[in-house]
């Protein structure tokens, strides 16, 4: 049976990121400086040359099509064409780049985490199971670098096209833009509300996913043990146990994500709804100031 350990977290883990956590998490950083530079340069240039294309769009159909101008629509598609080829390249080379940081990052993370395991003393892993530590250390590092090579980047750039985005569309429609803006407070609050809520059961999963770890460590170094005692159908019963228990927090964490999901698809449709009533509204106001103009 598992040794009894309250919890394998570190002080200040269950209410939330402590300072002195992100600064430690900052200080992995630091020798990848010339990285983030880079990513930072290819990323708005990505998000520019996503922001050109609904542009050119824009003019092949009121400029080039409506004023029948083939060889300026062909102009337009073929820039179109060249700013899209453009964006792969650029966004292919910044996932490269910020994979392989994550990779050293995480590759150094690790060695240090070997050697301060070293370190400990005997009464450390009495209380501490090893497949645990092994599952911790492998399990939350590989989270740590897809957070840091897919996560953190891909809200990013979110957040910098939304801001280019607007940004565009105040240069077209400022009441158009009021709209939109409009919803993006109440998007933040419920987004943040169920991301802290959800971090929680998302740390309690990888809990349970250390447990079963540790379980499964244990029992094969005393597999002889066990057969020793004819444990072998107990053993089964407690890992079945430890597997349901697992299956219940991750099915918990996993409705609160979809949860997340579904209410920012809800927000978007209040969007294209709101987008969607502001034309009507306009078209409606031009169709019956037209309609009530006096004939000359």
């Amino acid at each position: 049976m598992l040794l009894a350990v309250d919890s394998d977290e570190v002080p200040g883990a269950r209410s939330g990121a402590s300072p002195a956590v992100i600064r430690r998490m900052a200080g992995l950083f630091r020798p990848h400086r010339g990285t983030l530079a880079l990513a930072s340069i290819l990323l708005l240039a990505t998000t520019a040359l996503q922001l050109a294309g609904p542009l050119l769009i824009r003019r092949a159909i009121d400029v080039d099509i409506r004023g029948k101008s083939l060889q300026g629509l062909f102009a337009t598609v073929g820039l179109y064409v060249a700013i899209q080829a453009a964006f792969l390249v650029l966004n292919y080379v910044q996932k490269v780049r910020l994979e392989t940081m994550g990779q050293e990052i995480i590759l150094g993370l690790r060695r240090r985490l070997f050697a301060r395991l070293l370190d400990q003393p005997l009464a450390f892993y009495d209380k501490n199971p090893v497949g645990r530590l092994i599952s911790r250390v492998q399990s939350d590092t590989d989270a740590l670098r897809q957070m840091f090579a897919t996560t953190v980047v891909s809200l990013v750039e979110a957040v910098v096209l939304f801001a280019g985005m607007l940004a565009v569309m105040a240069t077209v429609s400022g009441r158009l833009t009021l709209v939109v803006a409009a919803i993006i407070p109440p998007m933040i609050a419920t987004a943040w509300v169920l991301a802290i809520g959800g971090s929680s059961r998302f740390r309690e999963v990888r809990r349970k996913a250390a447990d079963i770890s540790a379980f499964i460590a244990e029992r094969v170094q005393g597999v002889s043990v066990l057969q020793a005692f004819g444990r072998e159908d107990d053993s089964v019963r407690e890992m079945k146990a430890l597997n349901d228990e697992k299956f219940r927090v991750s099915l918990r964490a996993e409705w609160l994500a979809v949860g997340l999901f579904q209410a920012l698809f809800f927000f978007e449709v209040i969007i294209v709804v709101s987008i969607q009533a502001f034309i009507f509204a306009a078209l409606s106001a031009i169709y019956i100031g037209s309609a009530i103009e006096p004939e000359h």
